[in-house]
C-alpha cells in the first residue's frame, strides 16, 4: 500500500507538465511567427525605400547627363555666335593643324624607318627641312592662333554689350510706347471734350439766337430799325437805339439798351443789346416768367395803339 501510495503522484506531475510545455511551445510559436511578420514588413519597407531611392538615384543621373548635353549645346551656341567669317577662318586652321599633325606622325614614322639606313641621307635631310619648315609655319599658325582667340574674346565681349544695349533699348521702346498710349488716349479724351464743347457752343448759339428772334418780335423794329422799348407803369427810364442801315442788311447794335425797373417789379433787370459778336459770347437766355409776360403783352398792346 504505501508503494503504491508513493508511486501514484508521479504520472500525476508528468501529466501536469506535458500541457504547460504544448502551451509554452505554442506561445513561443506565435512570438515566432509574430516576429517573422514584423521582420517580412520591415524587409518589404526596407525594399521599397531602397526602390524609391534607386528611382531618385535614376532621375538624378538623368537630370545631370540632361544637363551636360545642354551645357555642351549651349558651349556650340556660343561658338556659332561669332561673325561666320571668323567661324569659317577658324574651321579652316584647325583642319590644317589636324593636316599638319598627321604629317607630323608620318614624318616620324618615315624618321625612324629611315634612321638606319645610310643610302638615304639625301632624302632624310630633305625630309628634316621640310620639317623645320613646317614646324616654323605650326609656329606662325599658333601665333595666328592666339591672335583669333583675342579677337575671338573681344567679340564675345561685344556681343554681350550689344545684348545689353538692346535689352536697354527695348526697355526704353516699351516705356516711350507705354507714354505715346496714355498721350493717344489724353488726345481721343480731348477730342470728345471738344466736339462736346462745340456741340454745346452750337445749342447755345441756337438758343441764343432764337431767345434774340423772340425778343425782336415782342417789341418790335420799325421799318427805319428803330428799336422802342416800353415798359409797365414802374418804369423809370426807356432807351432807344436807332440804326441807320436798311432792313435788308444785317442788323448791327453797337450800343446797350438797359431796361431799368423800379425796385417793387419782379420783371428782368435789364436788357444789353450788343453787336453781333458779342451775340455769341453772351450766356443762354433766362425763361420768361409771368410777370414779364404781363409787361411784354402791356409793351405790345402800346406799340399797337402807337402805330
Amino acid at each position: 500500500m504505501d508503494t503504491q501510495s508513493n508511486t501514484s503522484p508521479e504520472p500525476i506531475q508528468d501529466k501536469d507538465e506535458k500541457p504547460s510545455e504544448t502551451l509554452s511551445k505554442q506561445m513561443d510559436g506565435d512570438e515566432l511567427q509574430k516576429q517573422l511578420q514584423i521582420s517580412q514588413k520591415r524587409e518589404n519597407l526596407a525594399n521599397l525605400r531602397l526602390a524609391v531611392k534607386e528611382k531618385q538615384l535614376r532621375d538624378l543621373l538623368d537630370e545631370n547627363e540632361s544637363m551636360k548635353r545642354n551645357a555642351s549645346d549651349e558651349n556650340k551656341a556660343d561658338c556659332t555666335l561669332v561673325d561666320q567669317a571668323v567661324g569659317v577662318m577658324f574651321s579652316a586652321m584647325r583642319d590644317e593643324i589636324r593636316k599638319a599633325r598627321k604629317d607630323a606622325k608620318l614624318a616620324t614614322l618615315e624618321l625612324r624607318a629611315l634612321k638606319n639606313g645610310s643610302e638615304r641621307l639625301a632624302v632624310l635631310a630633305t625630309l628634316c627641312k621640310k620639317l623645320e619648315k613646317e614646324n616654323a609655319e605650326l609656329k606662325n599658325e599658333a601665333t595666328r592662333t592666339i591672335r583669333l582667340e583675342t579677337m575671338l574674346s573681344y567679340c564675345r565681349k561685344t556681343v554681350e554689350g550689344l545684348r545689353k544695349r538692346c535689352r536697354d533699348f527695348g526697355d526704353i521702346l516699351a516705356e516711350r510706347d507705354e507714354e505715346i498710349k496714355r498721350l493717344q488716349a489724353e488726345l481721343a479724351r480731348a477730342h470728345e471734350e471738344n466736339t462736346r464743347l462745340q456741340k454745346n457752343a452750337d445749342g447755345t448759339r441756337t438758343l441764343q439766337a432764337q431767345g434774340d428772334n423772340q425778343i425782336l418780335e415782342q417789341y418790335g423794329i420799325d421799318h427805319h430799325g428803330t428799336v422802342s422799348v416800353v415798359t409797365n407803369e414802374n418804369v423809370e427810364e426807356v432807351v432807344s437805339v436807332s440804326s441807320r442801315e436798311s432792313a435788308h442788311e444785317e442788323v448791327e447794335f453797337d450800343d446797350q439798351v438797359d431796361r431799368v425797373l423800379t425796385p417793387g417789379a419782379s420783371a428782368v433787370e435789364a436788357i444789353n443789346v450788343s453787336s453781333p459778336e458779342s451775340v455769341h459770347e453772351a450766356p443762354e437766355p433766362e425763361t420768361i416768367s409771368s410777370d414779364e409776360q404781363d409787361v411784354i403783352d402791356v409793351s405790345s398792346s402800346k406799340d399797337s395803339s402807337i402805330i
